[in-house]
């Protein structure tokens, strides 16, 4: 992970209409409290490895490293904050707070993210329309990197989590990591972003699948279609037509 201070260049390349509306704020105090409304994509590094916190399935207490973001929908804004040190984010009743263990810099931005989650930005002019812009946006951080399970929703299963993303926010009814089938897709989005972070998500998402096609327990080396938070794996699954008279095998 680069050393630089991403919200820079970040900022450089905002329409002019978005700059007007930002600042910078130092910090001396090391709390900051986070509005009800307002989103928290933390950071981690652990072995040199960078992991994303996403809002979704969110601890209600975890540590961070060097920055992180705040997006407010509801007041269609976002914030970069970047910290030489260590953070803890607690939830405590209706309130969360992030406890910083030295000063914090905060720069606020009118608008949606049009960059990912290192600050890079992208932009699309088709026919004069920024409309797949905005679409990217909200697909990156709404979809991409809520999908990131590592240490959010299987943030106790040190023995599975590394590079297990899920295929749908509905864990209830989907809540697995599926090498065969819906990985193809997550890799093609994260190498399309072209960063150094998303990378890595993809490189430990094809190390968990070869760990597991190592231990398969018929020594066939299978690709397994599934492998499900409590760690059953699934190697077929069979599908019922909508009248249930008929069943096909799907996904070997």
């Amino acid at each position: 992970m680069e050393k630089t201070i991403y919200s820079s260049h970040l900022y450089n390349s905002l329409k002019k209409k978005q700059r007007e509306f930002c600042y910078q704020t130092a910090e001396a105090a090391n709390t900051l409290e986070v509005k009800k409304t307002e989103k928290i994509y933390g950071s981690s590094i652990s072995e040199n490895e960078l992991y994303v916190i996403p809002p979704v399935f969110q601890p209600d207490k975890f540590e961070g490293n060097n920055f992180l973001w705040i997006i407010n929908e509801t007041e269609n804004s976002f914030s970069y904050i970047k910290t030489d040190d260590k953070y803890t984010v607690v939830k405590n009743d209706e309130r969360r707070l992030v406890f910083f263990s030295g000063e914090f810099t905060r720069k606020d931005f009118k608008g949606f993210p049009s960059c990912d989650f290192l600050g890079n930005t992208f932009l699309f002019n088709i026919g004069g329309s920024d409309k797949l812009t905005k679409t990217l946006s909200e697909f990156y951080w709404k979809n991409l990197l809520c999908e990131c399970a590592e240490r959010s929703f299987m943030t106790e299963k040190k023995h599975l989590r590394e590079g297990y993303v899920l295929s749908t926010l509905n864990t209830d009814f989907y809540g697995g990591t599926y090498p065969a089938v819906d990985h193809e897709f997550h890799i093609r989005g994260r190498l399309a972003m072209g960063n150094s972070f998303d990378a890595g998500i993809v490189k430990r998402m094809i190390s968990l699948q070869l760990r597991v096609m190592k231990t398969d327990w018929r020594k066939q080396y299978r690709n397994l279609l599934s492998l499900q938070p409590n760690g059953r794996r699934e190697y077929r699954v069979r599908r019922r037509s909508k009248n249930l008279k008929k069943e096909r095998l799907c996904f070997l």
